[in-house]
């Protein structure tokens, strides 16, 4: 592990074969790099390696992961630096994991052909899981364009979906020969 200094205080280098990962020195503090004993009941907080296999979605996950230029940026971002973002699970009775958040990075590592992607595990009971997703799904929101959040207003005004609407929208550019 090396320390590297930067604007946002002291990051850790941390090398794993074939990949390495900068996280802020805090991360660290406290944080053992091992697997979690389930049968101890341990409350705590863990940075790991895991099988993307062993990874499952969250069951209520309210956004799609799409295929669309935001992907291939963050693609085209962990090819090029790595996942800087661990992965946030809790573990399940099955063996698994469940992710809490990091949908879109766990896509996107599959995609560059990553076998195993970096996580905090987190104990969360059912309710702690369900709140903390929608605390997740609200600071989502806020990040619709200014024509997505165009389009929801007009649909519930019309009464109409917002495909239709977008459907209407593109009509609009069609030559007028063709009107």
């Amino acid at each position: 592990m090396v320390k590297q200094q930067c604007l946002f205080g002291t990051l850790l280098f941390i090398k794993v074969p074939g990949r390495h990962f900068l996280v802020p020195e805090s991360w660290r503090k406290g944080v053992k790099m091992a697997e979690p004993n389930r049968q101890s009941g341990e409350n705590e907080e863990r940075i790991i390696e895991i099988e993307i296999e062993r990874l499952r979605p969250f069951k209520e996950h309210p956004f799609q992961v799409k295929d669309d230029k935001e992907m291939f940026l963050l693609q085209e971002s962990i090819e090029k630096y790595g996942i800087l973002n661990p992965l946030i699970v809790r573990p399940v009775p099955d063996g698994y994991y469940e992710i809490i958040s990091g949908h879109r990075r766990k896509h996107a590592a599959e995609k560059l052909g990553y076998r195993k992607v970096p996580v905090i595990i987190r104990v969360l009971s059912e309710d702690e899981r369900i709140e903390k997703k929608k605390w997740s799904k609200k600071s989502q929101v806020d990040h619709k364009t200014p024509r997505k959040r165009a389009i929801e207003i007009i649909s519930e005004d019309c009464g109409d979906s917002p495909k239709q609407v977008q459907r209407y929208i593109s009509l609009t550019k069609l030559m007028p020969e063709m009107l």
